[in-house]
Order: C-alpha cells, then structure tokens, then sequence
C-alpha cells in the first residue's frame, strides 16, 4: 500500500469513527430529551420498552463506532511505523503521533458513560424530577 493510500485510509477511518461517534451521541441525547418531557408519565411498561430500545440502539450504534475506532488506531500504527523511514512522506505530514493506543479505552469510556448516564437521567426523570408540564407551547 502506498502512503497516499495508508493516509487517505486514515483519514477515512477518523471521519467514520466520530461520524459513527455522533450518531451514538444523537441517540443519547434523544434519549435525554424524551426522558425529561414524558419519563415520569409513562406506564412501567411502556418505561421498560424505551429502555430496552435505547438498548438495543446503544448496542447497534456502539459495535459500529468500535470496530471503526479499531480501523482507525490500526491505521495510525501503520502510519507510525512509516515515519521511521527517511525517505518516507508520512514522517515530515505527521511530526508527531499521539498516543494511539488510549484512543480505544476513551472511546469505550465514552460510550459506557453516556449510556449510564442517559440510563440514570430516564430512571431520575421517573421519579418525577423533571417537570411535569413545561411552558414551550
């Protein structure tokens, strides 16, 4: 693969990852926004099965976002072990590499938090902590 490729496939790969990132992240915040205006009037039944399809979407969304997290990192290792080579292109475009290597627990952390975190919100708003009328009408 020439380096021309290797870095257009880098750039590719960081574009679907946080592409893939904000589609987790619209989701989440969609999840917020229904939980704060009906989550304390909703039925147990009906609160169940907004919680198993925010779920099923997290899930669906995160598998996706991980392996294009993977490709990335596997990507920027490939550029790394160019920049080695004096004559290579990639060592004077990327003078330096961050630490590829922690690019996968944050997004993982991430992608748990915001899924615990939207979880605890719907179970808060459950409980009557968000108002149970609002004035935007």
């Amino acid at each position: 693969m020439t380096e021309f490729e290797l870095i257009t496939l880098f750039n590719e790969f960081f574009d679907d990852t946080f592409s893939r990132l904000v589609d987790f992240m619209t989701g989440t915040f969609d999840m917020l926004i229904s939980a704060f205006f009906v989550g304390s009037r909703l039925p147990k039944v009906m609160a169940r099965l907004v919680v198993l399809l925010y779920t099923l979407f997290a899930i669906a969304t995160s598998v996706p976002t991980l392996a294009a997290t993977f490709r990335f990192v596997r990507a920027a290792n490939l550029l790394k072990e160019r920049t080695s080579d004096p004559e290579s292109i990639v060592g004077e475009i990327f003078l330096t590499f961050p630490n590829v290597y922690a690019v996968m627990p944050v997004m993982i952390l991430i992608l748990i938090g915001c899924y615990a975190g939207a979880l605890a919100f719907f179970h808060q708003a459950r409980k009557g902590a968000a108002p149970q009328a609002t004035d935007l009408g």
